[in-house]
């Protein structure tokens, strides 16, 4: 008997702008990440096989990494 039930680690809520720019924009803008991924900024050139990289800054202004990632593709609005 398979088991259906799902188990969710972590759910967020944001409302954002409906426009596509906007919603890029909220995505993408660091200061705007911080406010609703776990207090995280999100930093990449968004060029293909670049890093994007979730970063916390530490009460010492050091940075950490939690989620380090390769983008495999960009599409511009």
């Amino acid at each position: 008997m398979e088991n259906k039930s799902t188990s969710l680690w972590a759910k967020v809520t944001a409302t954002i702008p409906k426009t596509k720019e906007k919603v890029w924009e909220v995505l993408t803008n660091p200061k705007l990440t911080e406010q609703y991924m776990y207090n995280c900024q999100l930093h990449s050139t968004w060029k293909l096989g670049s890093e994007a990289v979730w970063k916390e800054k530490q009460d010492d202004g050091t940075w950490q990494d939690h989620v380090v990632a390769e983008v495999l593709a960009y599409k511009p609005l």
